[in-house]
């Protein structure tokens, strides 16, 4: 019990410092802000286009039910466990697995059909959308947008990063003059970066950024660590007792099942299906990109696939011990008390009453004879 008391201490002061949801419904809008965001609403008709029209819809709902459902189950619950952004949530379930934060922020984007060959000018499809049926309609809604739905999509990713950063640094970047230094820092960056989308060639750069950078491999590879440090190392058991902690209610064996051994083979086979079948991107089969560009984005790709083993070689070059040491100290929770269920603990307890007993029936027998 004191473990948990000081964990609960310990996150109202955290939820102080760095803001608290004002309701449920709060929380509801801004994680469905995040999952459904405006690239997932301009890239889902693209994809199931690209990928049979309705037949996408069969894979798509399968995927969603052994693995969309049960990941977001996942992270929403150590989300709102650990009170913590994407890097500092690890340090408190497996901080050998830190670097594994893109699965908790996977990169939203939108997907483009343009068509390059086509030499209408851009005058000639102004008018002629203009004058289109339906035309007023459309000006109407450009217009007049539903700003609260706007706000929510647009800023959540923005804020999501800006937290993480914030947890690593927090008396630096919390202060009230910083962070809002901070946060206009990280909104002109982003601006500035996206210019380069509107530029006459920003078509390419859109298409090797979302070719390579939004590439299913570091996702499947991110989901694949994920479910091993989760599901395997920290324990799922353990999940179900943090989730019952938080709701009263255990989830059904199904997530323990999906977590273990659904998802992580799934994830395995997909990404190797990409390296099997990998192409180099082009448009519209004619254009080529330029060696750097290809070296370029395979950059973007790795930056997520190898930061995960080579931070956890990095943890384990910098932890002292021997090699087993080092593997119980970076796979152990840093609050490791206070994530043990009340039958462990009390174990635990009894088994220190137990050695100290024997302890001191030792030193008295010493005193004796």
């Amino acid at each position: 019990m004191d473990g948990q008391r000081r964990r609960r201490r310990e996150n109202q002061t955290s939820a102080a410092d760095r803001g608290q949801w004002a309701s449920k419904t709060e929380y509801i809008l801004v994680v469905a802000g995040n999952v459904v965001g405006l690239g997932n609403v301009w890239r889902f008709p693209y994809l199931c286009y690209k990928n049979g029209g309705g037949a996408f819809l069969v894979p798509y709902c399968l995927f969603a039910v052994v693995c969309g459902i049960p990941l977001f189950l996942l992270e929403t619950s150590v989300g709102q466990f650990t009170q913590e952004g994407f890097i500092t949530s690890w340090r408190k379930l497996c901080p050998l697995a830190q670097a594994n934060c893109l699965g908790f922020e996977t990169l939203n984007s939108s997907n483009v059909t343009a068509n390059q060959t086509n030499t209408t000018s851009a005058a000639t499809e102004f008018w002629e959308g203009l004058t289109l049926p339906g035309a007023l309609d459309g000006i109407y809604f450009y217009l007049y947008p539903d700003l609260n739905h706007l706000a929510n999509l647009q800023f959540v990713t923005v804020e999501s990063l800006i937290t993480t950063v914030s947890d690593l640094f927090p008396k630096l970047l919390r202060a009230p003059v910083k962070h809002e230094i901070f946060v206009l820092a990280i909104c002109s960056s982003f601006f500035l970066i996206h210019l380069t989308l509107v530029t006459e060639g920003g078509i390419y750069v859109f298409q090797l950024i979302d070719y390579y950078g939004c590439t299913r491999a570091s996702q499947d590879f991110t989901a694949v660590c994920q479910c091993l440090a989760l599901g395997w190392i920290f324990g799922a058991d353990r999940i179900f007792n943090l989730i019952k902690d938080m709701t009263g209610q255990r989830p059904s064996v199904f997530f323990k099942l999906c977590w273990n051994y659904i998802v992580p083979l799934l994830s395995l086979s997909s990404f190797i299906l990409y390296l099997v079948h990998y192409q180099h991107l082009r448009i519209n089969d004619w254009y080529v990109y330029p060696d750097w560009a290809y070296a370029l984005g395979w950059s973007m790709t790795l930056s997520s696939v190898l930061m995960v083993p080579l931070w956890a070689v990095g943890q384990m070059c910098l932890t002292a011990g021997t090699f087993r040491q080092r593997l119980s100290i970076l796979c152990r929770p840093a609050d490791n008390a206070a994530l043990q269920p009340e039958s462990g603990k009390l174990k635990e307890e009894e088994a220190a009453v137990e050695l100290r007993a024997s302890a001191v029936a030792a030193e008295l027998q010493s005193y004796i004879t």
